[in-house]
């Protein structure tokens, strides 16, 4: 799960990049814009991930871990 920072940092940051190069567009609202996305994909990832674990049953997650 710790992973999704630093990948959301990554993409705002080529995010930045992409709002700057080649857009008409303001550089801020571009970026504002992509970033709302980007905060709520990452929001998303979060929620998905907490609920699977919520809802995996403790003797799946024993047997599953134990053949590994």
């Amino acid at each position: 799960m710790l992973w999704i920072i630093p990948a959301v940092a990554l993409a705002l940051a080529a995010l930045a990049l992409a709002a700057h190069l080649g857009n008409p567009d303001p550089t801020l609202a571009a970026w504002t814009a992509g970033a709302r996305v980007v905060g709520a994909a990452g929001g998303a990832w979060l929620v998905a991930t907490g609920v699977s674990a919520a809802a995996a049953p403790e003797r799946q997650l024993i047997r599953y871990f134990q053949q590994r």
